[in-house]
């Protein structure tokens, strides 16, 4: 290839050319990408979840600014 690739500029041409781990290192790169996703879906329905469950009862004495002694 090198006789193959003259530049223009008189420069050497660097070729990029992916060794033999590149297939796995972009299915590694997936999965985590995959499971980052997975889990910040996750932690986002559960914070969703969370707040939703909070239910804050008002009394009408409450409401009128009576206080409960009791």
């Amino acid at each position: 290839m090198t006789g193959a690739t003259q530049p223009l500029s008189g420069r050497t041409a660097y070729i990029p050319v992916p060794d033999g781990l590149f297939p796995f290192e972009v299915t590694a790169f997936a999965v985590f990408g995959v499971v980052f996703l997975v889990a910040s879906f996750y932690h986002f329905k559960l914070g969703i979840r969370s707040i939703s469950g909070r239910v804050v009862e008002v009394s009408a004495s409450t409401a009128l600014g009576e206080r409960d002694l009791s």
